[in-house]
């Protein structure tokens, strides 16, 4: 019997999924927490750009307010958990950005063999 390594790739990918909440409280379908987490912030994020001025947008066309509050964040975020980017889940592939900028890009620092490269300011460079 050949033996194989284990690919943890598919493991890791699987979403994480409530069944139960309480003892009392079971559902037959999971909730995703990942797509509830996405759908909340989009929810906010609408709330805070209809307070700001997307009102007058917004309330201007009958029945709009429904779809702004409803229809618009259940389709972005189904847009959104399934979008990968680098072969990474948006999530993970911004955390990765935010970081990657904060510590490589602004502080303009150069690697050479995962080994930070520290360069003199010397303009010129005399060879004996």
């Amino acid at each position: 019997m050949d033996k194989k390594a284990y690919n943890l790739k598919r493991t890791f990918e699987q979403p994480i999924v409530f069944y139960e909440i309480t003892d009392n409280m079971r559902f037959n379908k999971g909730f995703r927490v990942d797509w509830i987490a996405t759908f909340v912030v989009i929810e906010l994020l609408l709330i805070f750009l209809y307070v700001k001025g997307f009102d007058v947008i917004v309330s201007s066309i009958q029945g709009m307010t429904i779809l702004y509050f409803t229809v618009v964040p259940y389709f972005a975020t189904k847009y959104l958990v399934k979008l990968k980017q680098d072969g990474k889940k948006l999530l993970f592939f911004l955390w990765d950005f935010i970081i990657y900028m904060l510590t490589i890009q602004m502080r303009k620092t150069h690697y050479a063999y995962d080994e930070e490269v520290y360069y003199n300011k010397q303009s010129k460079i005399k060879l004996e």
